[in-house]
């Protein structure tokens, strides 16, 4: 920041701070190239973070997998994911912190869940974690083959979870 004594010109649109009177006063401007200069180490710091807890718990999930454990690794990915989405919603976090374009409120504010394009996208990544630990439960339980033996009055019925899936039979 600079603080800025003499009269600008109409061109320069700096912001002009007047007295009660009218007179011009002084103006203020600003050094900084994007609102974001100097704050990369935040920002690395911030994804670091959110990569270390993603990681620890996948990784704990993992564990579970391979003892057989399906149900308790899923949830062990899926619920935390979950609260720490809901705790960055209810902080305002990353914009609180980081004032991002992506997660301006005033280019995208739909709901309380999607306060902007970058909360969005974030929402969307989390659904497609859940999506993916869905799949592999549904893999897991061989839900397909149980849909598929399923038998009525002697011939094999094609279930409507089989139309839902999108397959032909």
């Amino acid at each position: 920041m600079r603080l800025v004594v003499e009269k600008p010109g109409p061109a320069t649109g700096l912001p002009r701070l007047s007295s009660n009177e009218g007179n011009y006063l002084f103006s203020i401007e600003s050094l900084q190239a994007a609102p974001i200069t100097g704050k990369y180490l935040t920002l690395l710091l911030l994804v670091a973070g959110i990569a270390a807890y993603v990681l620890g718990w996948v990784l704990l999930a993992r564990q579970r997998f391979a003892q057989g454990r399906v149900w308790q690794g899923a949830l062990l990915v899926l619920v935390p994911l979950l609260l720490f989405r809901a705790v960055l919603l209810y902080l305002g976090l990353p914009f609180s912190l980081l004032e991002i374009g992506l997660f301006d409120p005033r280019v995208y504010a739909a709901s309380l869940l999607s306060p902007s394009l970058g909360d969005l996208l974030l929402n969307a990544l989390l659904l497609l974690v859940m999506a993916w630990y869905a799949l592999l439960l549904f893999r897991r339980y061989k839900l397909r083959r149980f849909a598929l033996n399923v038998h009525g009055s002697g011939r094999q019925r094609r279930p409507d979870l089989l139309l839902a899936m999108g397959r032909r039979v």
